[in-house]
C-alpha cells in the first residue's frame, strides 16, 4: 500500500526548520530511506570505479541494483515540501522550504539517477567517485542529511538558537549548491537526468 503521514503532531510544517516543529516518526522513516539510497549509491559508485569499460552488463547490473531501493518509495512516508511554503506567508523558513525544494529535485535526478547512469554509460565518469568535486559534494550532502534534524532537537532542547540553526541551513544549503554545480556539469548527461 502507499504510505502517508500520521497527523498526531500538529507542525506547521513538514521538516524541521520551524522553531517548533517535532520531528516525526514518519519524517525520521522518510529520511532513513534516502539514507539507503545514499548508501547503495555510494556503494554503486565505488563497484562502477573498478569495473573494466568493456564490462558493460555488469555494470547496467550494478547500477540496477543501485536503483533497485526506489522500488519500496512508495512504502516509505512522503512529505512535500510545496505545502510548506504555496499559499502561506512568505517568510525567510518559506523561502528555506521553497530552495530545499528545488535542491531536491536537483538531488534526485541530476545527482542520483543522472550521476547513476552517467557513470554506468559514460567512460570519462566512471571514476567519478574518486574525484575532489565528489568527495566535497558528498561530505557536504551528508552533513546536511545528518545536521537538518540534530540541529532542530538543540533547538527544541534550548541548546541552539533558531536563528543561529537557520544560519547554519543556509549555509548547508549554499555550500550544497556550490559543490553540486561542477559536478553536475562536468559529470551527468543531461538525458539521464
Amino acid at each position: 500500500g502507499t504510505a502517508r503521514t500520521q497527523t498526531r503532531i500538529n507542525n506547521e510544517a513538514s521538516g524541521p526548520l520551524d522553531e517548533h516543529a517535532t520531528v516525526t516518526r514518519e519524517e525520521m522513516v522518510e529520511h532513513a530511506f534516502f539514507q539507503v539510497i545514499n548508501a547503495a549509491m555510494i556503494a554503486y559508485l565505488h563497484a562502477a570505479a573498478y569495473i573494466r569499460d568493456e564490462q558493460h552488463a555488469l555494470r547496467a547490473v550494478c547500477l540496477l541494483a543501485a536503483t533497485a531501493p526506489w522500488l519500496w518509495r512508495n512504502r516509505v512516508p512522503y512529505h512535500s515540501f510545496r505545502k510548506n511554503y504555496v499559499g502561506k506567508k512568505v517568510t525567510l523558513t518559506r523561502a528555506m522550504y521553497a530552495v530545499k525544494k528545488w535542491q531536491f529535485v536537483l538531488y534526485k535526478h541530476a545527482l542520483l539517477h543522472g550521476l547513476n547512469v552517467s557513470t554506468c554509460a559514460l567512460p570519462n565518469v566512471h571514476d567519478v567517485v574518486h574525484r575532489k568535486d565528489f568527495r566535497i559534494y558528498w561530505i557536504v550532502l551528508n552533513a546536511s542529511y545528518v545536521l537538518e534534524f540534530f540541529m532542530q532537537s538543540l533547538v527544541r532542547a534550548r541548546a541552539l538558537p533558531q536563528s543561529f540553526m537557520v544560519a547554519l541551513n543556509i549555509a548547508l544549503m549554499v555550500a550544497a549548491s556550490i559543490c553540486a554545480t561542477p559536478l553536475v556539469l562536468s559529470n551527468v548527461c543531461v538525458a539521464a537526468a
